[in-house]
Protein backbone atom coordinates (compact mmCIF):
# COMPACT_ATOMS: atom_id res chain seq x y z
CA UNK A 1 0.00 0.00 0.00
CA UNK A 2 2.84 2.16 0.29
CA UNK A 3 4.36 1.72 -3.01
CA UNK A 4 1.38 2.57 -4.18
CA UNK A 5 1.00 5.86 -2.45
CA UNK A 6 4.43 6.61 -2.68
CA UNK A 7 3.85 5.94 -6.75
CA UNK A 8 1.44 8.13 -6.62
CA UNK A 9 2.76 11.13 -4.64
CA UNK A 10 5.57 10.46 -7.63
CA UNK A 11 3.08 10.61 -10.38
CA UNK A 12 1.78 13.26 -9.20
CA UNK A 13 4.90 15.09 -8.61
CA UNK A 14 6.19 14.25 -12.42
CA UNK A 15 2.65 15.97 -13.86
CA UNK A 16 3.51 18.64 -11.46
CA UNK A 17 6.52 19.09 -12.98
CA UNK A 18 5.34 18.92 -16.63
CA UNK A 19 3.07 21.30 -15.98
CA UNK A 20 5.26 23.95 -14.52
CA UNK A 21 8.14 22.98 -17.32
CA UNK A 22 5.42 23.82 -20.23
CA UNK A 23 4.09 26.79 -18.60
CA UNK A 24 7.58 27.90 -18.34
CA UNK A 25 8.81 26.95 -22.01
CA UNK A 26 5.36 28.79 -22.47
CA UNK A 27 6.18 31.89 -21.11
CA UNK A 28 9.63 31.88 -22.22
CA UNK A 29 8.34 31.66 -26.22
CA UNK A 30 6.05 34.57 -25.51
CA UNK A 31 8.89 36.71 -23.91
CA UNK A 32 10.87 35.57 -26.67
CA UNK A 33 8.31 36.67 -29.63
CA UNK A 34 7.96 39.83 -27.64
CA UNK A 35 11.63 40.22 -27.49
CA UNK A 36 11.62 39.55 -31.46
CA UNK A 37 8.96 42.26 -32.10
CA UNK A 38 10.98 44.69 -30.57
CA UNK A 39 14.36 43.94 -32.29
CA UNK A 40 11.93 44.06 -35.63
CA UNK A 41 10.77 47.64 -34.18
CA UNK A 42 14.21 49.10 -33.79
CA UNK A 43 15.29 47.97 -37.57
CA UNK A 44 12.55 49.62 -38.62
CA UNK A 45 13.73 52.45 -37.00
CA UNK A 46 16.81 52.35 -38.05
CA UNK A 47 16.17 52.05 -41.74
CA UNK A 48 13.11 55.26 -41.20
CA UNK A 49 16.72 56.81 -39.43
CA UNK A 50 18.89 56.02 -42.31
CA UNK A 51 16.04 56.76 -44.69
CA UNK A 52 15.61 60.64 -43.34
CA UNK A 53 19.51 61.70 -43.56
CA UNK A 54 19.37 60.35 -47.18
CA UNK A 55 16.13 62.43 -47.72
CA UNK A 56 17.66 65.40 -45.81
CA UNK A 57 21.01 65.49 -47.25
CA UNK A 58 19.63 65.52 -50.89
CA UNK A 59 17.46 69.02 -50.52
CA UNK A 60 20.80 70.37 -48.32
CA UNK A 61 22.84 69.49 -51.58
CA UNK A 62 20.53 71.14 -53.97
CA UNK A 63 19.92 74.51 -51.84
CA UNK A 64 23.88 74.54 -51.59
CA UNK A 65 24.45 74.41 -55.44
CA UNK A 66 21.49 76.84 -56.05
CA UNK A 67 23.28 79.17 -53.59
CA UNK A 68 26.23 78.61 -55.31
CA UNK A 69 24.37 79.79 -58.70
CA UNK A 70 23.05 82.68 -57.13
CA UNK A 71 26.63 84.07 -56.02
CA UNK A 72 28.22 83.23 -59.66
CA UNK A 73 25.41 84.72 -61.43
CA UNK A 74 25.99 88.08 -62.96
CA UNK A 75 23.38 90.74 -61.72
CA UNK A 76 22.26 91.12 -65.01
CA UNK A 77 21.25 87.37 -65.39
CA UNK A 78 17.62 87.48 -63.72
CA UNK A 79 16.24 84.43 -65.05
CA UNK A 80 18.77 82.25 -63.70
CA UNK A 81 18.33 84.35 -60.23
CA UNK A 82 14.91 83.20 -60.52
CA UNK A 83 15.20 79.89 -61.18
CA UNK A 84 17.18 79.43 -57.97
CA UNK A 85 15.12 81.23 -56.14
CA UNK A 86 12.79 78.76 -57.23
CA UNK A 87 14.60 75.71 -56.39
CA UNK A 88 15.72 77.10 -53.19
CA UNK A 89 11.93 77.61 -52.13
CA UNK A 90 10.39 73.88 -53.37
CA UNK A 91 13.81 72.63 -51.83
CA UNK A 92 12.54 74.08 -48.57
CA UNK A 93 9.38 73.02 -48.48
CA UNK A 94 10.26 69.81 -49.25
CA UNK A 95 12.75 69.88 -46.21
CA UNK A 96 9.81 71.27 -44.03
CA UNK A 97 7.67 68.08 -45.11
CA UNK A 98 10.31 65.84 -43.95
CA UNK A 99 10.95 67.90 -40.63
CA UNK A 100 7.16 66.97 -40.05
CA UNK A 101 7.87 63.38 -40.80
CA UNK A 102 10.37 63.35 -37.94
CA UNK A 103 8.45 64.87 -36.06
CA UNK A 104 5.95 62.13 -36.28
CA UNK A 105 8.67 59.50 -36.10
CA UNK A 106 9.37 61.12 -33.00
CA UNK A 107 6.24 61.36 -31.76
CA UNK A 108 5.78 57.38 -32.08
CA UNK A 109 9.03 56.66 -30.78
CA UNK A 110 7.82 58.17 -27.34
CA UNK A 111 4.56 56.33 -27.53
CA UNK A 112 6.72 53.60 -27.52
CA UNK A 113 8.34 54.78 -24.96
CA UNK A 114 6.10 54.64 -22.59
CA UNK A 115 4.88 50.96 -22.89
CA UNK A 116 5.01 50.09 -19.16
CA UNK A 117 7.56 47.04 -19.27
CA UNK A 118 8.06 47.01 -15.41
CA UNK A 119 4.59 44.69 -15.71
CA UNK A 120 6.09 42.00 -17.39
CA UNK A 121 7.52 39.99 -14.89
CA UNK A 122 4.61 39.86 -12.97
CA UNK A 123 2.81 38.01 -16.45
CA UNK A 124 5.10 35.34 -16.25
CA UNK A 125 4.65 34.69 -12.98
CA UNK A 126 0.83 34.88 -13.14
CA UNK A 127 0.66 32.69 -16.15
CA UNK A 128 2.19 30.69 -13.72
CA UNK A 129 -0.35 30.67 -10.84
CA UNK A 130 -3.29 30.28 -12.71
CA UNK A 131 -3.29 26.76 -12.69
CA UNK A 132 -4.52 25.58 -9.39
CA UNK A 133 -2.37 25.01 -5.85
CA UNK A 134 0.81 26.29 -7.84
CA UNK A 135 2.43 29.00 -6.16
CA UNK A 136 5.53 30.01 -7.88
CA UNK A 137 6.44 32.62 -5.26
Amino acid sequence: MRRKTAAIGLAGACIAVAGILLTVRRAREEADAEIAALHRARALHAMRANRLDHDLRTPIGTIAAAMELLDAARPADAALQAEARRVIDRQLCHMTELTESLREFARELGRQASTDWSAAPERVAGSTERRPGWDMR
